[in-house]
């Protein structure tokens, strides 16, 4: 049986498009990029360290 990687792009870094690529890297038969258009992914979310 041989076995076909597919190629994922995942537009976007926020939290659905990072659960995405979270979610689908469990399949090993999948190559999934994210691209994100600023400096951090994220979107809305972020955290803040004392």
């Amino acid at each position: 049986m041989s076995t076909t990687n597919r190629k994922i792009l995942i537009a976007g870094g926020g939290i659905s498009g990072l659960t995405a690529a979270f979610e689908l890297s469990e399949d090993p038969n999948l190559e999934i990029t994210v691209v994100e258009s600023r400096a951090r992914c994220g979107g809305k979310m972020i955290g803040y360290f004392n």
